[in-house]
């Protein structure tokens, strides 16, 4: 079974299409490239082949609407002294209910990123929960990162940056970095930015939750999973994962309204391996709120070609890249100039495990999220310590 794949101009017009419309139909698609549909079919079906590959070259996920459900992201970086406490922590990933991903990192600490998603106003057991596995000597130290939901800009792959004849990319990071941005763009940017704001605050997080139900968060998980299934094939997965069941009328109708208040967006992702972006890196600091702003403005009028998450917080900054070796040297040495007390990390790739949405945090009878500290401390604390015992 091979791991790498290489792409046609064909298949490359296909994923370019699906990036400018994750959800298209054959027949949108189709109308994109100018192809026919039957060739539209054949291409995606090579594309999602997993008998000859080890995974499909593309999925498409949907990234739930935080603020919508009552929910934030908050990030830790575990240091471990040793394998064992490394094994524990990916204990706790699978323990705790609010993990989303986990994985081992190198650099100014070596042991572990966590993230979870958690109910608003919760971070306080995150805390509680750290400071014990610190006190009973199950890690070594942990920092917690807190930058909210607002300031955060998400890019994706674009592959029309990909130079398919050479096989690499035509980006330039010097370019990048130094090109002008017009005062009318960053004019209408902060307008725009304004308006979202003044939106947000005349609507209180967690507004869906006077109608969501734990059913209603098992089909936002499998939105999460894998949103281009259809709604049967979805309903069938529920019906064996978590005995959901839904006729085919109430289903749709569920399915539409999830879709249009719980979803943030849709997003593409694509094999890594085939376009070389197989160096994923975190880089942590502070520095200068002027420039991080201007930078954090850069991105979001001119969005990089690779996956990357930039948050930021005041003076605080975060940015996850999953890009090629050879631009780290480049990024870094601008950075230098931008933050202070820089932190890099490499993560590793191989070692990466995610989870979805896990509907039984969701409590019916209360219309919230289960947030007790029996149920996001105690519970955890006990598996982890049974786990440390007997191994």
């Amino acid at each position: 079974m091979a791991s790498n794949r290489t792409f046609s101009p064909q298949e490359m017009q296909i994923l370019i299409a699906l990036q400018e419309k994750p959800n298209a139909t054959l027949e949108e698609i189709a109308n994109a490239t100018k192809f026919s549909t039957s060739l539209v079919y054949k291409i995606l079906k090579r594309l999602t082949d997993t008998e000859n590959f080890k995974k499909p070259a593309f999925s498409i996920t949907a990234s739930p609407n935080l603020f919508a459900l009552g929910l934030e992201i908050i990030e830790v970086i575990v240091k471990c002294k040793n394998l064992s406490q490394i094994k524990l922590m990916y204990h706790l990933s699978e323990l705790h209910p609010y993990t989303i991903y986990w994985a081992k990192c190198f650099g100014n600490v070596n042991g572990v990123f966590f993230q979870f998603r958690i109910p608003i106003g919760t971070r306080h057991y995150i805390d509680e929960l750290f400071l014990g596995l610190k006190e009973q000597d199950y890690v070594e130290s942990y920092q917690i990162l807190e930058f909210g939901i607002k300031n955060v800009i998400y890019t994706t792959v674009k592959l029309e940056s990909w130079n398919l004849e050479q096989l690499s990319w035509n980006f330039e990071w010097k370019n990048w970095f130094h090109k002008q941005i017009e005062n009318s763009q960053k004019e209408k940017t902060t307008q725009i930015n304004s308006e979202i704001n003044t939106k947000d605050s005349s609507i209180k997080t967690g507004y869906v939750k006077k109608w969501f139900k734990q059913r209603d968060a098992a089909i936002l998980n499998e939105f999460v999973i894998d949103s281009r299934r259809k709604n049967k094939e979805i309903m069938h997965t529920l019906q064996t994962k978590s005995n959901i069941n839904f006729s085919p009328q109430s289903f749709s109708r569920r399915f539409m309204k999830i879709k249009e208040e719980c979803v943030d967006l849709f997003r593409v992702f694509i094999d890594p391996n085939a376009f070389q972006l197989i160096t994923p890196v975190l880089i942590l600091g502070k520095g200068d709120q002027t420039k991080i702003k201007d930078l954090l403005m850069r991105l979001e009028l001119d969005p990089l070609p690779f996956n990357t998450v930039l948050k930021t917080k005041k003076s605080q900054f975060f940015w996850y890249l999953h890009l090629p070796s050879i631009f780290l040297t480049h990024i870094l040495n601008v950075l230098q100039d931008i933050l202070t007390e820089l932190q890099f990390f490499y993560i590793d790739v191989g070692t990466v495990r995610s989870w979805g949405l896990w509907h039984e945090t969701y409590d019916d009878d209360s219309h919230n999220w289960i947030q007790t500290r029996k149920f996001m401390v105690d519970d955890v604390l006990r598996g982890v310590s049974k786990f440390a015992k007997n191994n």
